[in-house]
């Protein structure tokens, strides 16, 4: 076998072993959420901005750590920052990527729907789904680029008026909780 291809092998062992021998963690499946799943399903939802990003090698492999900023808080009581921890990173020479993860630059802007895992860590909620970058447009205006729906391409949408719809689908399922909490009636 060539140098090159033993090195190649080697790699791809080496990501095998990092995730505990298990062929089927190297496999992500995505399932397409809606802004209101999302938006109802985050513990946390933030506009911020990266300020920070760690790998460290952990017994399940290596994580990212990510710093964010918090700009304003949409939803979930969280402080002016706050951190995700993401699977995969580098650590010297050995990199692991989980290709449907959300990926984070220092200095960048975006909305992140996170859900809190048990142990307290956060992570991005629906891999790539759950971040929505912040970009400026030709007029200075800040904007989020949605994924193209049916048979169109991406939509342009005012960083404005995507938190209104956030807050406002966050509003309609508070509302839908107490009117179903009023309408019960105790047993008599």
């Amino acid at each position: 076998m060539g140098g090159w291809l033993r090195r190649i092998c080697r790699a791809g062992l080496m990501v095998v072993l990092l995730l505990g021998g298990d062929w089927t963690a190297v496999v992500a499946s995505v399932v397409k959420m809606s802004l209101e799943e999302l938006t109802l399903k985050a513990s946390i939802i933030v506009v911020g901005k990266v300020t920070g990003k760690v790998s460290e090698s952990t017994a399940d492999g290596i994580k990212t750590r990510i710093t964010v900023a918090v700009e304003e808080s949409l939803k979930g009581d969280i402080g002016r920052t706050v951190v995700i921890t993401q699977p995969g990173g580098t650590v010297g020479k050995i990199e692991m990527v989980m290709s449907e993860a959300a990926t984070f630059e220092v200095g960048e802007e975006a909305v992140v729907f996170l859900w809190t895992r048990p142990t307290g860590e956060h992570t991005v909620l629906g891999l790539f789904q759950g971040k929505v970058p912040v970009e400026t447009d030709a007029k200075g205006r800040k904007v989020v680029r949605l994924p193209p729906e049916k048979g169109q391409g991406p939509q342009t949408v005012r960083l404005e008026d995507f938190v209104r719809q956030i807050k406002e689908t966050l509003k309609t399922a508070r509302t839908g909780q107490e009117n179903t909490r009023s309408s019960v009636h105790p047993a008599r």
